[in-house]
């Protein structure tokens, strides 16, 4: 059966290992070439000041007229460029000192990472989603959960002693021939991968499956969305303190001022702030979301809500105050890439990806020389 199991998914199950590999340092490859773009289109001279906030809103909204509730990310780092989201894709780059559209070579790198991605999750060469690609990785993602459990059971010896262990958890200096080399292979890889595998195919099947995404939530006691009632929308004032306000009969602080609010409550070691730009209509706040990792550790993210007229801090959200199946389920999504655990779990997700590749090659070599070559 596990042999059945991994002549059937293994293509697919290779391809995801692969394209896994090549994801693993998308952040930090990204964010150099934003710093480097930025440097570029500064002439390789420092900045002291960036532009105003409100500068770089004004000129997000002439560059991309079409964005859906556009975003501003602003880096640390003063070269780098001001990120514009749209939603939750990266855009486009204003100049940090001009405010003006720039082209970046950040920008091709993402496209060729969204591509990368696609075809990790539907098969899709041109990276948008596709039903049928989704169904095959999902059910090749189940697959992959029985060859690691089964696997496991079989790397077992008959008789359990280190020396009958050792032998299957090392490298010898030689081996007899391919047959033996890739039979001993086959084990070690497994081993010393099989507890990150595991962890990255059960979390990929949250992502698959509607099932698996609701057990999340039933786990920690509860209702999963799909199962919850909307709650009719009602009008709400910020604190009980406050009444409602007529904010286009009083004067509201510049963007700029509330950013420094942010920048100057926040801990030293912040290294992006994300805000929407506000919309014409009256809103009594803010949000700033507060990134002190690499971007995809969200147990290091704030999010501060301003009162808009007088530049308070209204509210102060951590990670820790996420409903608990939502903050389940945002921590599995940077689990199933390692992010979560910062570098290091990077680099064993990526470490164990590539013993997966390792595996699909010496289990196909054993399967030809069994089925084909005799």
């Amino acid at each position: 059966m596990h042999l059945c199991a991994g002549l059937s998914a293994g293509m697919v199950i290779m391809s995801m290992a692969a394209t896994g590999v090549l994801m693993t340092y998308e952040r930090q490859i990204v964010a150099a070439l934003e710093l480097q773009s930025g440097k570029n289109a500064l002439g390789g001279s420092a900045l002291n000041e960036r532009a105003s906030m409100d500068k770089l809103a004004r000129s997000a909204a002439d560059a991309f007229p079409d964005a859906r509730s556009p975003q501003l990310v602003i880096r640390r780092e003063k070269e780098a460029p001001v990120a514009v989201l749209s939603g939750r894709s990266t855009i486009g780059y204003l100049n940090p000192a001009t405010g003006e559209k720039i082209e970046t070579s950040a920008s091709a790198a993402r496209d060729c990472f969204a591509k990368i991605r696609g075809f990790h999750r539907w098969l899709a060469f041109d990276g948008k989603k596709n039903d049928v690609g989704k169904a095959v990785t999902g059910a090749a993602n189940l697959v992959f959960i029985f060859i690691i459990i089964s696997g496991l059971y079989l790397w077992l010896p008959k008789v359990l002693r280190w020396s009958a262990l050792r032998s299957r958890m090392f490298f010898s200096k030689s081996y007899p021939n391919a047959h033996t080399r890739n039979f001993h292979w086959h084990h070690i890889f497994a081993v010393w991968s099989f507890i990150v595998l595991f962890f990255a195919a059960t979390t990929a099947t949250v992502f698959s499956y509607d099932w698996a995404s609701d057990l999340v939530y039933k786990a920690v006691g509860e209702e999963p969305p799909s199962q919850r009632r909307r709650p009719t929308p009602k009008e709400t004032s910020l604190t009980s303190d406050q009444s409602k306000t007529d904010l286009s009969a009083v004067n509201r602080l510049s963007l700029e001022e509330l950013f420094q609010i942010v920048a100057g409550s926040a801990d030293s070691d912040w290294r992006r702030i994300r805000f929407q730009i506000p919309a014409n209509s009256p809103s009594e706040k803010i949000e700033f979301t507060l990134d002190h990792g690499s971007g995809g550790e969200p147990t290091k993210r704030t999010v501060l809500a301003l009162n808009r007229v007088s530049g308070s801090i209204v509210s102060e959200a951590g990670f820790s105050d996420i409903p608990a199946g939502r903050r389940a389920r945002i921590f599995i999504r940077y689990l199933h890439t390692g992010e979560a655990l910062g570098l290091v779990g990077q680099t064993l997700m990526s470490m164990a990806s590539l013993a997966a590749c390792f595996l699909f090659y010496t289990g196909f070599s054993l399967s030809y020389r069994r089925f084909i070559k005799k």
